[in-house]
């Protein structure tokens, strides 16, 4: 088994589920189905 290239896999399915999640968050608060947070 190829533990660096595993490794690297994981590091890139990490980084595209966190940028799913931000997009679906925008997706909802511009469909104003989510409040927006506090900060924004």
């Amino acid at each position: 088994m190829d533990f660096p290239a595993l490794h690297e896999r994981l590091l890139q399915n990490g980084t595209q589920e966190k940028l799913t999640a931000q997009w679906i968050d925008r997706a909802l608060r511009r469909l104003t189905l989510r409040p927006a947070m506090a900060a924004e």
